[in-house]
């Protein structure tokens, strides 16, 4: 049996491994039960539909609450089923934890700045509104950036901090990697719709590169607070910094740099369309130049380790 160490291995003779196949049927179940506690509430207490769901403020119940409920019973279930701690799926605390997150939300931020920039000079988009930061509302930025925050990290631990460590701890580091990868991704692909095939193939191939990519750098950081703070940084600044959808979610908010609109005529390749720009091929090229990165500095610090 393989004994791969991914995060903190804390197996102690009362724990209880589980049975590695069984992981993505745990996820599936972790995500359905979570939203379900979430939105049942949502519903009948709240009077949410599900139109409201998806505007702002609505969107805020959707993505902290059920996201949050998804992380109360990961915990659990690391808890009271396997008996191990938080550390055993990248949550450990150290003096590093308040900077690696820090620096992962920043990292992203200037990249999707980037990507952005990159876009917008190839033709792909143009300023919709010119933006009055005088006149911009920053609460609905500041409650999506906390919402996000939730959400995203919510994801990582548990792909990335369970699923894989899981899966790399019985069968190594490919299957944990692609393992959950690819289940990352065949879960958010019911995200697009109306932008047709091409669109779809492009925006699985990004997903699953986003997932390599972050399941490398958990790896080499051996924690999950940076990358949660890395893909809510991504998430979070295309609606409200440009203005524009992040996998299929647009919301009617004031965005803090500029308010961009896709430029008649512009291929969707480019733009990414509906879904967003994180599903542009230009994005596809950034995301496999910097998965082969990552994957080099992992293995540099094992290296470094021996």
């Amino acid at each position: 049996m393989n004994t791969h160490r991914v995060f903190s291995a804390d197996i102690q003779d009362n724990s209880r491994r589980v049975w590695p196949f069984a992981t993505p049927v745990i996820v599936l179940f972790l995500f359905g039960l979570g939203q379900l506690l979430a939105l049942v509430p949502g519903r009948f207490v709240f009077g949410f539909t599900q139109e409201s769901l998806f505007a702002y403020p609505g969107i805020l119940y959707f993505i902290a609450g059920s996201f949050a409920m998804v992380a109360v019973l990961q915990f659990l279930w690391i808890r009271y089923f396997e008996r191990r701690t938080l550390a055993s799926i990248g949550l450990g605390l150290s003096g590093q934890t308040a900077r690696d997150f820090g620096l992962g939300f920043l990292y992203a931020l200037a990249a999707s700045i980037s990507i952005i920039t990159a876009i917008y000079f190839l033709g792909g988009y143009e300023i919709e509104v010119p933006v009055d930061l005088s006149l911009a509302t920053f609460m609905p930025v500041l409650f999506l950036m906390g919402a996000f925050i939730i959400q995203s990290t919510t994801e990582e631990i548990v792909f990335r901090g369970w699923m894989m460590s899981r899966l790399i701890e019985r069968y190594g580091l490919w299957v944990g990697v692609i393992g959950n990868s690819l289940l990352f991704t065949l879960m958010h692909l019911p995200s697009i719709e109306g932008d047709g095939a091409l669109i779809a193939v492009i925006f699985a191939l990004n997903v699953f590169l986003f997932s390599i990519f972050l399941s490398f750098y958990a790896l080499k950081a051996k924690s999950v607070w940076g990358i949660g703070a890395w893909h809510a940084a991504w998430n979070w600044s295309y609606i409200t910094w440009f203005g524009l959808p992040t996998t299929g979610i647009a919301l009617d908010i004031k965005p803090l740099a500029t308010d961009l609109m896709i430029t008649e005529g512009a291929p969707l390749w480019l733009t990414g369309g509906l879904v967003g720009p994180e599903n542009s091929i230009v994005v596809t090229i950034v995301l496999s130049v910097w998965s082969v990165w990552m994957y080099r500095r992992y293995r540099r610090s094992l290296t470094d380790q021996s």
